[in-house]
């Protein structure tokens, strides 16, 4: 899901100069980067920004941590405590999970 933000993102601003910044997700967003998500029981899309270090945002469903991907392609877990060390996302900085 995270690449697929990233993929949609990049061409966003090829065709309009910027990333979209939608918060929360929904319909609009959807219909302006053309993608749609199949409900999962475990995560949801949070939101999109216009920020390199943080293009898309996924949560947890249960609200235990959340996963970002910056315009590079990492993805870090961001407000997971111990949680994102527990899903191997402890690389880098020590939340990176690629």
């Amino acid at each position: 899901m995270l690449r697929v933000l990233l993929q949609q993102q990049e061409q966003y601003r090829v065709e309009n100069g910027s990333y979209l910044e939608n918060d929360p997700w929904n319909a609009t967003a959807q219909r302006l980067l053309g993608v749609t998500f199949q409900s999962t029981n475990n995560f949801s899309v949070e939101c999109v920004h216009n920020n390199v270090n943080a293009v898309g945002h996924l949560g947890r469903s249960n609200g235990a941590y959340g996963l970002i991907i910056n315009s590079a392609g990492r993805i870090r877990c961001v407000n997971g405590g111990g949680m994102c060390g527990t899903i191997g996302c402890n690389k880098g900085a020590g939340n990176e999970c690629n």
